[in-house]
């Protein structure tokens, strides 16, 4: 099976302990990973090219999974650099054609794309990144909250990295110099 469309969709929030179902904002989140994905079906022929994978702390994940007609796959993690880590090192395990682009979707509340802007930038002909902007409707004392818990996908060029983090790296390296 060929993955062409990965839909990543962020389901970590705050005040999970003190919140019975789930909150408004990640509702928003599951609502435009689902209507993303009905576009994606309308437009390719095979569904199986679609994977849509849910991201945050078990709890969170289990409950989003259940609320979702969608098939998914569930993967934990706590913060969104570690899901981007976790994309990429899925994306190296994908076997696809040297034609074929794998498209990720990361799907956030609308004020979190700059943690994942340097994907956003990156120039790179076997992997495409795009951002699917969620309403969030919280007070603004809960989304700073949340900022402070986050922090911006580090694209550090260590040895063993694959080529991928190289051409991030290369790209806001070019695009510093002018």
């Amino acid at each position: 099976m060929v993955t062409d469309n990965i839909i990543a969709v962020y389901c970590n929030h705050i005040d999970e302990k003190r919140h019975v179902g789930i909150p408004k904002h990640i509702i928003n989140r599951l609502s435009v990973a689902g209507e993303l994905y009905k576009r994606l079906v309308e437009s390719h022929a095979d569904e199986s090219s679609i994977k849509v994978m849910l991201f945050g702390s078990k709890s969170a994940i289990e409950m989003c999974s259940n609320a979702t007609s969608m098939n998914v796959s569930k993967r934990e993690c706590n913060s969104i650099a570690e899901m981007a880590r976790i994309i990429i090192d899925s994306i190296k395990g994908i076997n696809h054609d040297d034609n074929d682009v794998v498209r990720v979707y990361f799907v956030l509340s609308d004020w979190q794309w700059v943690y994942i802007e340097p994907l956003l930038r990156l120039k790179d002909s076997s992997t495409r990144f795009f951002f699917e902007g969620a309403v969030d409707e919280r007070n603004t004392q809960d989304i700073n909250a949340e900022r402070r818990l986050e922090s911006i996908v580090n694209v550090k060029g260590k040895k063993g990295l694959n080529s991928l983090i190289d051409k991030v790296m290369n790209t806001l390296a070019s695009d510093m110099k002018g």
